[in-house]
C-alpha cells in the first residue's frame, strides 16, 4: 500500500529558517512525524512521506531460520539418514518386549523401564491378577501392554505364552527371561521335588523361552535382543541354595552359548547379574538382622538395590546402544563383586 503524502507548513522567518536538512528533520520530528523523506520544499511548506520502519537485515533472518531448524529438528524432515545422536540409540519405540516374572520385584522394574524407553511390553506371570498393577502402570505411560498368565516352569505352557505375546503386535523384538525361584536347605537333606522345581524355572524355562523367541527373531530377519537374569551366584557358590547356584551358573553359560550361535542373525544375548536387591525372594535374608548387616558392610554403595536400579541396564542391553555387546554378564551389584 502506498504511503500517504503529508504536507507540513513550517515557519520560515529568519529566526527559524530551515537552512539545512538536519534542521528540517528536527522541525518535523518536533511536530510528531518521526522519520520521513523529503519529496519537495517550497518557501512555506515541505512535502514529505513517512518512511517504512527499517527492515531486519537479511543476515539476521538467515541466522534466525538456522536457529529454528536446529532446535525444532530439521532432521525429522530430512529423515533417518542424519546422525541422531547416541541418546536415540537407547530408544525402544516400535519394539515389542516380553518380560517373564514381571508381576513384582526385578521383573516389574525392568518391564516398566522398557516401557519408559518406548517399548510395548507383554508381561508374564503365573496369575493374571498379579499382573494388573504393572499392566496398568505401563498403559498409563501410553504404551501397549498385554498380560499373559502362564507357569513357564511347566515347559508345555511356553509355546502358548510366546504365541500370545506375539499376538499383541505381530512380532517379538526383545525377551527378558527373568522368572526365577529358590529354596533353602542343607544339601544332604535337599528335597528332590524342590531341586526339580528350581531347575525347571531358573534354567529350563530360560532355554525354552529363548529358543521359541529366537526362532521368531530369526524369521523376522532384523535381529533381536535376549536378556537373561543371572545372579552373583553365577560366580559364587552361595549357602544352602545348591539348585539356585547351579541354575544361575548354567544361565551364564547358556547366555554365552546362544550369543555365539545367534550373532550371525544379529541377535544379541546377554545377562544381568543383580546383587542384593529388595524383593520377595530376598525378604528372609533382609529380615535377618545379622545377615543383612553383613551384606551391607560388603557393598561399597552401602545399601540394598531397588528394582528401579535395573532399568538402565535392561534398556541398554535391549537397545541399539548394545549392538556390539553379546555374551556378556553385566553385574549390577553396588560394587559387591569388586570388593
Amino acid at each position: 500500500m502506498a504511503l500517504k503524502q503529508e504536507r507540513l507548513r513550517v515557519n520560515l522567518d529568519a529566526s527559524k529558517a530551515l537552512t539545512t536538512k538536519t534542521r528540517r528533520h528536527e522541525e518535523i520530528q518536533r511536530k510528531g512525524f518521526g522519520k520521513y523523506r523529503i519529496l519537495d520544499r517550497t518557501n512555506s511548506e515541505v512535502t514529505f512521506r513517512p518512511c517504512k520502519p527499517p527492515g531486519i537485515p537479511r543476515v539476521f533472518l538467515v541466522f534466525f531460520v538456522l536457529l529454528v531448524v536446529h532446535f525444532f529438528g530439521l532432521r525429522l524432515i530430512i529423515g533417518k539418514g542424519m546422525d541422531m545422536g547416541i541418546l536415540d540409540d537407547f530408544k525402544l519405540d516400535g519394539k515389542t518386549a516380553v518380560v517373564t516374572g514381571a508381576s513384582a520385584g526385578l521383573g516389574r522394574g525392568m518391564a516398566e523401564g522398557l516401557a519408559e524407553a518406548g517399548a510395548d511390553v507383554v508381561v508374564v506371570s503365573r496369575t493374571a491378577e498379579r499382573l494388573e498393577g504393572v499392566r496398568d502402570t505401563i498403559r498409563a505411560l501410553g504404551r501397549r501392554c498385554a498380560s499373559v498368565p502362564a507357569d513357564i516352569g511347566d515347559a508345555s505352557q511356553i509355546p502358548g505364552m510366546i504365541a500370545a505375546a506375539k499376538a499383541m503386535t505381530g512380532r517379538i523384538d526383545i525377551i527378558v527371561n527373568n522368572a526365577g525361584t529358590s529354596f533353602r536347605s542343607p544339601p544332604e537333606d535337599f528335597p528332590e521335588e524342590e531341586w526339580r522345581r528350581v531347575m525347571d524355572l531358573n534354567i529350563n524355562a530360560v532355554w525354552y523361552c529363548s529358543q521359541a523367541a529366537g526362532k521368531i527373531m530369526i524369521e523376522q530377519g532384523d535381529g533381536g535382543k535376549i536378556v537373561n537374569t543371572a545372579s552373583l551366584l553365577s560366580f559364587q557358590g552361595g549357602i544352602l541354595v545348591p539348585p539356585y547356584a547351579a541354575s544361575k551358573g548354567a544361565v551364564m553359560q547358556l547366555t554365552k552359548s546362544m550369543a555365539n550361535d545367534w550373532a550371525k542373525h544379529n541377535i544379541q544375548v546377554n545377562a544381568i547379574a543383580p546383587g542384593y536387591f529388595t524383593t520377595d525372594l530376598t525378604a528372609p535374608i533382609k529380615q535377618d538382622e545379622t545377615r543383612s548387616r553383613q551384606i551391607i558392610e560388603r557393598i561399597p554403595a552401602d545399601r540394598w538395590g531397588d528394582p528401579s536400579d535395573l532399568k538402565g541396564a535392561v534398556v541398554y542391553l535391549a537397545s541399539a546402544a548394545s549392538n556390539y555387546v553379546t555374551g556378556h554378564i553385566l553385574t549390577v551389584d553396588g560394587g559387591w563383586m569388586g570388593r
